[in-house]
């Protein structure tokens, strides 16, 4: 009987197994044979080369756009739906109360109407080429959407049909915009340092705060619990892509082997799966661009033909002001506009809770942008701790507060060939605040600082939350573009961008949440080792690991760990050794940057987590302000910030660095054992890139790809970032890809995705790319059709 009873069982999970294969095969997207498509003129051909790349040839540009909009959907539809919701405020809808949070920030940003608004713009300005070229691409994603196989997503998230809307690629471009700005995360963090520890705590910081000015005072237990609900929040966002950081450089023709212009650039981008890109290869009578797309989106970010090649990196200019307003304790719908009392515009919110009630939410906006205090109020520690009728907070932003016609700029980019019409599309870009980089065939290498940026009182600091009442800090205008940062062609014959701080331009510093000098110091490094250079040093650059923050570590505790005056332990030294013969590199196997690591958290934490509290250092512990202020508080033995104010004596930096390596070393031994050989950068950190339903078990072992060891380091060219889980390091973000053209060798350009082209889980282009991504490898662009031919998977032909 048992027996009858494991044949029976073994056979309906074999059915079962069977079963579902069938079904996830069945949602493979089709790169062969023929479809009917409503709407085209003509044939249009997509050639699918090894990776699912589609090579798209159309005889007109609408027709172009409509089979792309259908092959791009069927490929990344989930991804297409999720940056749709996400972006206005809509995920609670299918994925229940934990995410209302996040709905209630987007509807307070806006971003829903505000699309409206800017489509209205760019038809009053009479742009119908870009217009069409957005309906035509709208058609061929809903044909899929409603004709198509529904992802496995779909089904298991129970997602209504939608029909996609000029208005869905507007608020997701606005989203990509919000996801550049550190204003939101980090001002009320710098405000809360300034208003509880004092101004002499700033200096370390790299904040620019100017002593004595006047700062408008803000309750600091508000702008703390401010800061830890907008950190919860932000977290919230698993698998889906912020943008962090970017390198780039160019290579004039004098400096590069091929005797052409050489252009470099890696995006970097948080960590999800699907990839953040979507690639394809676009032709028509009016297009030729192989390009990387962003989801729902038909105009290339990042690209290049036989003319052109062009990349951006974050400008990271400060866009974003927080002000406090002043509320009428008379009448709390009104607050104090510099000389009068103003009533707040009110708009209700209603957001739908799958299995709950739907909830309603007023958002308010004063004259600066929307009061932002209730978005946050579900990760605050009890209700009203940050009172909009106390202290509301009211976000300005660049975004919607400009022309802004990127759109138009990224859609006129692929059709430009010389550097003056590179400079009129750079120009258009208002905001987020984009490093645009650009070389063509001409020889020519360009860099622009892209963006309309504020004009600001001269005692303002951008950083701090800013008095909303007086009009004293109010934004005064923008400045002309031709007053923003740039370099076209210079005499050294190399440019480079990585997020590190633009020069003056006769202006002033552009205020901002610059990158350290790591990256830009390791790139002008390695670019002066040799005066000409091939495409081949440009791939060994592009995954160097080597850090600066790690060699200043080392300059500066070495001599203080190795004075023989420490007693330490056997295993302490054994653990010094290593660490004093580390290159600071970050290979899988190298124990020097795992122990190096550890040592920093621990020396990071022992210096400052004292002053900002236990519970408040996690928002600070990977923030940009603790990888800048590493530069400038590290070097210097006199610093505010050595002393632990919890105790009565004044500790020394020499003191904290012997408790750190004590505990770092401590740590590792609890987690690895003894034996060194085990700790391993490879054991302390992996990747692996989440899905947002990848967030659950089983789900997780489905959809998520990875692990995979990491070659990465924090703020090393081949950037990542860390979070920390528990005992253990997540890497969360790193080049969402890697790109080399040579104009010498266009045919030969290189690329790779950090997992696949394919959206769609079972699909053998989902993960295709991830092993050789953590390897350091490159993959072919292919251009020509006979390079597409010679690596063909299928031919989709699609016909009226």
């Amino acid at each position: 009987m048992l027996k009858k009873l494991f044949v029976f069982l073994i056979a309906i999970l074999f059915v079962a197994g069977i079963s579902g294969y069938f079904y996830s095969q069945s949602k493979i997207p089709n790169r062969s044979g023929e479809i009917k498509l409503n709407g085209l003129t003509d044939k249009v051909t997509v050639l699918y080369d090894h990776f699912g790349i589609p090579h798209i040839t159309a005889k007109n540009d609408a027709d172009l756009y409509r089979a792309f909009g259908y092959v791009h959907a069927q490929d990344r539809l989930f991804q297409m739906e999720m940056m749709r919701r996400l972006s206005q405020g809509r995920l609670a809808e299918v994925y229940g109360d934990k995410l209302v949070s996040i709905d209630k920030l987007f509807r307070a940003l806006g971003l829903e109407s505000y699309a409206k608004e800017w489509l209205t713009a760019i038809e009053s300005r009479g742009n119908s080429a870009l217009l069409n070229t957005l309906d035509s691409y709208l058609a061929g994603v809903n044909d899929f959407a409603l004709n198509g196989q529904s992802p496995i997503e779909f089904d298991l998230l129970n997602f209504p049909h939608h029909i996609y809307t000029r208005d869905d690629i507007a608020s997701i471009a606005g989203y990509m915009a919000f996801s550049f700005a550190f204003a939101i995360k980090d001002d009320p963090l710098v405000d809360h340092i300034k208003q509880k520890l004092g101004e002499d705590y700033l200096v370390d910081l790299g904040i620019n705060y100017t002593p004595g000015f006047e700062q408008i005072p803000v309750d600091p237990i508000k702008s703390k619990l401010l800061t830890e609900s907008v950190s919860q929040t932000l977290e919230q966002l698993v698998g889906l892509p912020l943008f962090h950081g970017s390198n780039s450089w160019l290579i004039s023709p004098k400096r590069s082997e091929s005797g052409k212009a050489i252009f470099v650039n890696d995006p970097h981008i948080g960590y999800s799966q699907p990839s953040v890109w979507y690639e394809a290869q676009l032709k028509s009578d009016n297009t030729d661009i192989y390009g990387h797309f962003l989801a729902l989106t038909p105009m290339p970010q990042l690209g290049f033909n036989r003319d052109i090649a062009w990349g951006l990196t974050m400008f990271e200019n400060d866009d974003m002001d927080l002000y406090a307003e002043k509320i009428n304790p008379e009448n709390h719908q009104q607050y104090w506009a510099i000389d009068h009392w103003a009533t707040f515009k009110t708009r209700t919110e209603v957001i739908k809770i799958k299995d709950k009630k739907s909830i309603q939410f007023e958002v308010k906006e004063s004259r600066h942008g929307p009061i932002i205090n209730s978005t946050f109020e579900d990760n605050l520690p009890f209700p009203n701790a940050v009172s909009e009728t106390e202290q509301p907070i009211a976000l300005w932003w660049a975004f919607k507060n400009t022309d802004n016609l990127i759109m138009e700029g990224f859609y006129d980019l692929p059709r430009v060939k010389t550097v003056e019409e590179a400079a009129v599309v750079a120009s258009k870009i208002h905001a987020p605040g984009l490093n645009l980089m650009f070389a063509n065939a001409n020889g020519d290498i360009a860099w622009w600082a892209s963006a309309k940026l504020p004009i600001r009182p001269e005692h303002v600091n951008s950083k701090m939350i800013l008095d909303g009442a007086s009009g004293k800090d109010d934004i005064l205008g923008f400045y002309d573009f031709k007053y923003n940062p740039k370099n076209i062609n210079p005499e050294s014959g190399v440019l480079y961008s990585a997020n590190n701080q633009t020069a003056d331009m006769g202006n002033g510093l552009v205020p901002g949440y610059y990158a350290p000098t790591d990256r830009a110091s390791r790139i002008t490094e390695l670019l002066a080792t040799q005066e000409i250079h091939s495409v081949d040093f440009m791939k060994k650059m592009l995954i160097d690991s080597q850090s600066k923050t790690a060699q200043l570590f080392q300059k500066i505790a070495l001599p203080i760990l190795n004075t023989g005056k420490n007693n330490f332990s056997q295993i302490e030294l054994e653990a010094l050794t290593l660490y004093k013969n580390w290159n600071a590199e970050h290979q899988p196997e190298q124990q020097g940057a795992a122990i190096h690591n550890r040592f920093r958290m621990s020396l990071m934490k022992l210096t400052i987590s004292d002053e900002l509290g236990k519970e408040y250092y996690p928002s600070f512990q990977f923030s940009f302000l603790l990888a800048r202020s590493i530069w400038r508080i590290l070097p210097n033995e006199q610093s505010i910030w050595w002393d632990n104010i919890a105790t009565a004596d004044v500790e020394t930096r020499d003191q904290l660095i012997v408790s750190a390596w004590r505990e770092s070393v401590k740590f590792m031994a609890n987690k690895y054992g003894n034996d060194l050989k085990e700790w391993t950068w490879e054991n302390e950190a992996s990747v692996v890139y989440q899905h947002p339903l990848g967030i659950q078990a089983p789900l997780d072992k489905i959809f998520n790809v990875g692990p995979f060891p990491t070659r990465q380091g924090m703020e090393t060219i081949n950037n990542t970032s860390l979070k920390q889980v528990g005992d253990d390091l997540k890497i969360t973000m790193g080049p969402s890809t890697r790109r080399i053209i040579d104009f010498g060798d266009i045919e030969n350009s290189w690329g790779i995705l950090p997992t696949g082209q394919s959206g769609v889980v079972g699909d053998k282009h989902y993960d295709d790319q991830a092993l050789d991504y953590s390897l350091g490898k490159f993959r072919h662009q292919y251009i020509t059709e006979k390079q597409v031919r010679d690596n063909l998977e299928g031919e989709l032909v699609f016909i009226p």
